[in-house]
């Protein structure tokens, strides 16, 4: 029978899937920001992207400090 919570938490997890929602919004607006707005990895935002300009070797320190960022954000709370 569809309308029926027989566990009592509808309430409870939409108000948990709400806080979820905006949680990640948050995280999805600060990575943009970060990477696109601040030039976070170092491309120039107004200019046309190169044929293969993702094709590089792996920064090391960068991947390192988008994790640490990352870290931050969830100790933060947002996950």
């Amino acid at each position: 029978m569809p309308g029926i919570d027989p566990t009592h938490t509808a309430t409870l997890r939409r108000r948990y899937s709400q806080a979820m929602n905006r949680r990640f919004r948050t995280l999805s607006k600060d990575a943009r920001t970060s990477i696109v707005a601040n030039d976070g990895f170092g491309f120039r935002a107004n200019e046309p992207v190169p044929r293969n300009a993702f094709n590089f070797p792996r920064s090391a320190d960068k991947i390192a400090a988008f994790n640490r960022w990352l870290r931050r954000e969830i100790d933060r709370g947002l996950l």
